[in-house]
């Protein structure tokens, strides 16, 4: 047999050739085999085919060879047989080995995968797979006798290095007089781990059985027509008040009262006699219950039914509201008082109520089945269309104002809400218009634009700030007469508090008004100062009140009102001023009538005896220069007892003011300060002004910069032109300043910051400027020093 494939190859090639040569001599009339060169072509032949079958002979010794080693078999045919109890190996899950000694004869296919990419061998290498600690165990245990196994459970090292549990079968058997070993691994889906999972699948179907919200329960039946529980388990049977051993074992009429039981009995003989499907409703302990019979079983002696009952409580609870929300809706179609119009998906109407029907004036008979566009304007047709179109893919259309018309061809105002019909599915089936005559509204509205129109003019266009506050203070509408008196926009203001706007020490009288005004119907007026956006103060005289809230019914809001009286502030200031400037001259015209004619005697018979004594010379110089002091003061007392003759001339102003630094100089000089000027230019400025007068203004500020500055230091004087037609000549120094409080009150009469001062000079020189149409402005800072603008007109040419 190890010779047949040199043997068939020579045959095959023989034949062949003879073929060859057949089809030659019939082509050709001769046998080519005589010829030489047939003959070297036969041979060539056959040759060739003889070494082709040697070759594949001994390779097959070769495979015939290994197959016998890898068996063990003594024979070849042996081996086929073994090989053939291999192939029954490889089929199987699990991997196995089988080993010669230590050497391993053969691997299936799963024991390849499970070894992935490592080559196993030796027994050994393969125990090497076991963990250390079963490992020890399995040495400590011998080996099977031959055709004897031994079961394990031991874990496993993955190649990849994975432990698991596993199950390593070692079985012994004697092939062609050797030993050889059978190793069989695996894993977790041994016979003991799925009866595991089958208990544990059986506890899991019960537990969810148990705890299922109805009752799964199973009856078998007998000759005699009665019914015995073999199944009673769920939820419901604990609601109930029926355990399963309770039920199992009993009939259903030892459980249940005699109506019931016979009413589910009559039942169960249904479902047993026809062998169908039987679903009824009953109460069971008051609670109403669905009960599903199915039977099973071929015979009828053996037959079962099985069942399920479930609570329908909230089913019987929901057909109730749906019973009531349909009478309620029905109700409310009926008797609502917007005209409602049900039409389908093409525009036909299906439905009106009798709110419609009254409204539009057509009969029910009449609009059934009529087109939606009844009612519609004929150019209002294509609107509605659209309408219906945004309605049917999903959208809303709610109190949209339009116009209807009625059947005695009447339009009217309307307010329409459409919406669409759905059915289970949500897919628009119908759609549902309600509308309502807003004629009346429309009118009112109207009206009370045309009203609101009218307050908003007078609030807008008012001087005084009209403002509405919560009763904490917060701003809710603030007047736009707030840009002219506070220099901010009214939507800048809203929800800030008030109290922000006023003066720290007047915001206890802002809560006492609110307070009171909350209180008492009476309407309170206060003093407020309010913050300017420029940085002033500006006052205003509040008045405040409770109002109604429109929709609630309760005074929760306050009115406040605030009239600017900061011009009737000042008027009232220079009235008081007027009147002391008054009561002063009256005085002072009195006094200088009365120290004159004594200082006129007191000053010659002084000069008489200066005259005859050379004696004493300082002592009358002094008293002299005092009795011209006190002279000079009556003088300036009878500046404000009487009204002074002014003669206006025009003077160049810059020139004026060099007159006066020249004359105080030397003075400023003496008291360690320095006058510098700045920006006097050589042009002329010409102002209309009595040039003595004018002197002496800037003098008595010179003099009062001078005596400001005890310590010395620089008077600036400067000339500008702030606006045109009027001049600005400023005395700025760096004294000891005077207090924020102090600054109101100069130029009141003997009001003075100097310890001996008179309070006549700063007085005097601003009724002066006042009679040369000019102003004096006062900035000072304590520590810093103060700041006097006096501000003229300029002599226009």
């Amino acid at each position: 047999m190890i010779r047949r494939g040199k043997t068939v190859a020579v045959l095959i090639s023989v034949a062949f050739v003879s073929l060859m040569h057949m089809t030659v001599w019939f082509r050709d009339g001769r046998f080519p085999a005589f010829q030489p060169a047939g003959l070297v072509w036969l041979l060539g032949f056959v040759g060739t085919a003889y070494a082709a079958g040697y070759y594949y002979d001994k390779a097959e010794g070769r495979s015939r060879a290994d197959l016998q080693r890898q068996t063990g078999a003594a024979s070849f045919a042996e081996a086929q047989d073994k090989q053939e109890e291999f192939k029954l190996l490889g089929i199987q899950p699990d991997p196995v080995f089988l080993f010669d000694g230590n050497e391993p004869v053969y691997l299936n296919a799963a024991a390849e995968k499970w070894l992935a990419s490592t080559r196993l061998a030796s027994y050994r290498q393969l125990l090497q797979f076991i963990h250390p600690e079963d490992r020890k165990r399995l040495e400590g245990i011998a080996a099977p006798e031959p055709d004897q196994f031994r079961r394990m459970e031991l874990r496993s090292l993955s190649p990849e290095g994975l432990e698991q549990e596993s199950e390593w079968i070692f079985t012994c058997f004697l092939a062609s007089g050797r030993l050889l070993q059978q190793v069989t691994i695996r894993g977790l889906f041994g016979q003991r781990r799925i009866r595991q999972e089958l208990e544990r699948s059986e506890r899991s179907f019960n537990e969810i059985l148990r705890h299922q919200q109805g009752i799964i329960f199973k009856y078998i039946g007998n000759a005699e027509g009665d019914f015995k529980c073999t199944l009673w388990t769920g939820e419901l049977a604990l609601k109930l008040g029926l355990p399963d051993e309770r039920i199992i074992g009993r009939t259903l009429q030892e459980v249940f009262p005699p109506e019931t039981a016979k009413s589910i009995r009559y039942y169960f003989h249904i479902a047993w006699e026809e062998e169908r499907q039987v679903v009824f409703e009953t109460s069971i302990a008051s609670i109403p219950c669905l009960i599903t019979l199915q039977p099973f079983g071929g015979e009828a002696e053996g037959r079962e039914i099985l069942g399920y009952c479930m609570d329908i409580s909230e089913r019987k609870e929901t057909e109730a509201e749906l019973t009531w929300t349909k009478e309620m809706l029905e109700s409310f179609f009926n008797n609502t008082s917007d005209a409602i119009c049900v039409t389908d998906l093409n525009g036909d109407t299906l439905h009106v109520n009798e709110a419609f029907m009254g409204l539009f004036g057509w009969s029910y008979e009449e609009c059934i089945g009529k087109s939606v566009y009844l009612t519609v304007p004929a150019d209002l047709q294509e609107e509605v269309q659209n309408f219906h179109e945004v309605v049917e893919f999903g959208g809303h259309i709610s109190g949209y104002e339009t116009r209807r018309i009625k059947r005695n061809g009447e339009e009217f105002d309307v307010s329409v809400t459409i919406s669409p019909i759905r059915n289970n599915a949500g897919n628009a089936i119908a759609i549902a218009s309600i509308s309502r005559d807003i004629t009346d509204n429309k009118r009112v509205e109207a009206a009370l634009r045309r009203s609101e129109m009218k307050y908003r003019l007078i609030a807008e266009n008012m001087t005084d700030i009209i403002g509405v506050l919560t009763p904490q203070g917060d701003i809710e509408y603030w007047s736009p007469s707030s840009r002219f008196l506070l220099g901010t926009e009214p939507e800048e203001l809203m929800g800030q508090c008030v109290c922000l706007m006023i003066h720290q020490d007047d915001r206890s009288k802002l809560k006492k008004l609110l307070q009171d005004s909350i209180f008492s119907q009476a309407v309170e007026v206060v003093e407020l100062r309010f913050r300017h956006s420029a940085g002033q103060w500006v006052v205003l005289e509040v008045s405040c009140r409770c109002i109604p809230d429109l929709e609630l019914g309760e005074e929760t809001n306050l009115l406040i009102v605030g009239r600017d009286i900061t011009e009737r502030k000042q008027a009232e200031e220079m009235l008081l001023k007027s009147e002391k400037l008054s009561v002063v001259g009256q005085l002072a015209a009195g006094v200088a009538h009365e120290i004159r004619n004594p200082l006129t005697s007191l000053k010659g018979f002084l000069q008489l005896l200066q005259q005859r004594t050379n004696e004493n010379e300082f002592f009358f110089e002094l008293m002299l220069s005092e009795l011209d002091r006190i002279n000079n003061i009556v003088s300036e007392f009878l500046v404000l007892s009487k009204p002074q003759i002014t003669k206006m001339e025009p003077r160049n102003l810059v020139q004026v003011v060099r007159v006066v630094i020249a004359f105080l100089t030397s003075q400023a000089l003496l008291n360690n300060v320095q006058i510098v000027t700045h920006v006097l230019t050589e042009d002329e400025v010409i102002v209309d002004c009595d040039e003595n007068q004018l002197k002496q203004v800037f003098i008595n500020l010179l003099k009062n910069a001078v005596e400001s500055m005890t310590m010395g230091g620089t008077i600036n004087v400067s000339l500008s032109h702030p606006v045109p037609g009027r001049v600005n000549v400023r005395f700025e120094d760096q004294g000891q300043g005077i207090p924020p409080e102090r600054l109101q009150k100069l130029g009141e009469p003997f009001y003075t910051t100097k310890e001996k001062g008179t309070g006549l000079g700063l007085m005097v020189s601003f009724r002066i400027i006042q009679e040369h149409g000019g102003t004096v402005k006062v900035q000072s800072e304590v520590g810093i020093g103060t700041i006097f603008d006096v501000n003229l007109p300029v002599r226009v040419n």
